[in-house]
């Protein structure tokens, strides 16, 4: 019996130990009532054969009861020991079987011990994956401002800048409109006569003279000493063969003679000057003018005079 009971056995995977469970106990159960009707059928005999023991009872036959009895005794003891080693082995295949249960058991404990770990660190991440989102689109909105206000700024630069070289061009375009005029010319032109005030009017008719002989000039009427383009009044009289006769109604220093000369002396220019040379007098305009030498006539003569010289 210790001997069947100790019996090594192979090991066997949790299927076939529950396979096997399930097994030995349907046979315990089938077993167990196999050997109740046994005994129920064996009481009966018994007492049948006790009943015919005491009708027919003598010393040899309670003898030969009583060994036979022993038999009897011998075999149930036997069945019982086979019955207690199989019951046994059920009970090691049970062990074996609530043991890989545990084994089953602790190893689902760990894989739900390891899934909440997992889950912890997949919310701590979730945490810090929107942090540093947050983080980002907070980055993203500074950069944001910065480049609009950086747009700003250089929108506003180049604002200001077109609006100074607006002004800048409308200074310029307003310097020349306002420091002369070309009020007669022409591609034959070859002396400029540069008036200002009543000479202007003076210039004119000489213009006319002087075309009706086939002489062409430029009149510019220079109605503002500053500011003065002198780079645009150079190539005027340039283009005027490079004569200039400047006509004024006052005396010569300091008036338009003295700044057409200053415009163009760097490109080599001789301006021939026709002014007031002392202290007028009082008189008619017109004889005022013509005695002073800056009138018309004064003026068609000056022209002949450089033409003619070639100055």
């Amino acid at each position: 019996m210790a001997k069947a009971a100790g019996t090594a056995r192979p090991r066997r995977n949790k299927a076939e130990v529950q396979q096997e469970f399930l097994k030995v106990r349907d046979e315990v159960a089938a077993a167990r009532e196999v050997k109740n009707a046994k005994l129920e059928e064996t009481a009966k005999l018994r007492e049948v054969e006790v009943r015919q023991a005491v009708d027919a009872l003598s010393v040899e036959t309670v003898a030969h009861g009583i060994s036979a009895l022993s038999v009897q005794i011998s075999r149930a003891l036997a069945e019982v020991s086979e019955s207690l080693i199989a019951e046994v082995q059920r009970l090691a295949t049970v062990r074996d079987a609530a043991a890989l249960e545990r084994a089953e058991l602790e190893r689902l404990h760990k894989i739900d011990i390891a899934s909440t770990t997992l889950d912890s660190l997949v919310q701590d991440y979730d945490s810090k994956q929107q942090a540093l989102e947050a983080e980002m689109a907070a980055q993203r909105a500074a950069w944001d401002a910065e480049d609009k206000a950086r747009e700003r700024a250089e929108k506003e630069y180049d604002d200001n800048v077109k609006k100074q070289r607006q002004r800048e061009t409308d200074e310029y375009e307003y310097k020349k409109t306002i420091e002369r005029k070309v009020l007669r010319e022409s591609s034959a032109d070859v002396a400029l006569v540069v008036g200002a005030g009543v000479t202007v009017f003076e210039a004119l008719k000489a213009h006319d003279s002087l075309k009706a002989e086939g002489i062409a000039v430029r009149v510019v009427d220079l109605y503002c000493l500053q500011p003065l383009d002198a780079d645009s009044l150079t190539r005027t009289a340039q283009a005027a063969g490079g004569r200039v006769i400047t006509v004024e109604d006052h005396y010569p220093a300091g008036g338009v003679g003295d700044a057409v000369s200053a415009a163009t002396s760097a490109a080599g220019i001789i301006v021939h000057r026709l002014a007031v040379p002392e202290i007028p007098r009082s008189g008619q305009p017109e004889e005022l003018i013509d005695a002073y030498g800056i009138s018309a006539r004064a003026i068609v003569s000056a022209v002949k005079q450089i033409v003619a010289a070639r100055v």
